[in-house]
């Protein structure tokens, strides 16, 4: 870090003091050292003197942005997922795909669109209008170790020249909980293979069903284990999802985790879903810290699902974590959702 400020201060009496506030961007990771240099004259002896002290320390990235891109052969699709690596609260204000190429055209999945949780970015902004924050609702503020997920939707260039090897790169607008602003971002989105889907699986529909019935209906999805194999374990299960569901409109279910030990749990809720595996993509908060849990305690999430391509998906890939034991528990084929083109 190279930065250069100077102050010069009035005459300091006994026991007086004079604070100064530096500020400077620091746009690379690693330790950096701060050199003050205090020059003052002795009122004793006129001499002049110099003081000269040196403070080290780190600089992490807050913010941790994985992205991948799935080529579905009319179009990319871009996931990301930020996760707040910091120990502190971080609020995501904007998120945006830069660098990409000008004959392409990235759309935020859902839309952008002002929620309330633009009322506490109004108190830390200097320009609250330049907001255009993406469908965060109250999961904008990301705590310690948790993750948001969303996708980017990049039409392709009919005839691209040069062949495209990257799409560009995803950059995060954020605050801390100092009021400080800043951006992130990540690493350059490499365009990966075609992904190619299993065939739909055709479902027999009741002539008295509708789609619209099939909105959000309750069910219990769950491991299938009798009581005793539930014992010493955290059980993830889905209570509410859709069975039915169109292509790209997205849907929402709500997952229960239950402490099954005798003793509390300090546990997480993590999402491993994989788009090119299981036809369903996660937009919105990706890792929940639960707490502590006490024996015999659920607790619900919700989670906001996109489907991809039609056919018969399984929800899955939904992990459990104890944090004080890093033992994992994995939720796998938790409830059928049926995708409709």
């Amino acid at each position: 870090m190279e930065s250069h400020t100077s102050s010069t201060a009035a005459v300091l009496l006994t026991g007086e003091s004079d604070d100064m506030v530096v500020q400077h961007i620091l746009s690379e990771l690693g330790t950096h050292t701060l050199r003050v240099s205090v020059a003052y004259t002795d009122s004793r002896t006129g001499e002049a003197k110099t003081l000269r002290k040196f403070y080290r320390f780190n600089v992490l990235n807050p913010l941790s942005i994985l992205s991948t891109c799935y080529d579905l052969h009319d179009k990319y699709m871009v996931q990301c997922q930020v996760t707040n690596t910091t120990k502190a609260l971080i609020c995501i204000q904007q998120v945006e795909m830069v660098t990409l190429p000008s004959d392409m055209h990235a759309t935020l999945i859902p839309p952008s669109r002002k929620t309330e949780a633009s009322e506490f970015f109004i108190q830390c902004s200097d320009d609250p209008t330049a907001l255009n924050l993406p469908d965060f609702s109250d999961l904008a503020l990301l705590n310690p170790d948790e993750s948001y997920a969303f996708a980017f939707s990049v039409t392709k260039a009919a005839h691209p020249s040069p062949p495209v090897k990257s799409l560009g790169a995803v950059e995060v607008y954020w605050s801390a909980s100092m009021g400080e602003h800043a951006r992130t971002r990540g690493d350059d989105i490499i365009i990966g293979r075609r992904v190619t889907f299993p065939p739909p699986t055709p479902t027999p529909v009741s002539p008295t069903s509708s789609r619209k019935s099939a909105s959000l209906d309750s069910a219990m999805h769950g491991s299938g284990a009798s009581l005793e194999q539930r014992n010493n374990t955290l059980v993830v299960e889905v209570v509410r999802c859709p069975k039915e569901v169109a292509v790209g409109k997205e849907c929402n279910a709500v997952v229960r985790i239950t402490n099954c030990f005798s003793y509390p749990v300090i546990s997480q809720l993590q999402t491993r879903m994989d788009p090119e595996t299981s036809g369903l993509a996660i937009t919105g908060l990706a890792c929940f810290n639960l707490g502590a849990l006490d024996a015999g305690e659920s607790k619900d999430v919700n989670l906001s699902i996109l489907p991809l391509n039609g056919g018969m998906h399984s929800l899955s890939g939904l992990v459990a974590v104890d944090l004080t034991t890093k033992s994992e528990f994995v939720g796998d084929s938790l409830c059928q959702i049926m995708v409709y083109d």
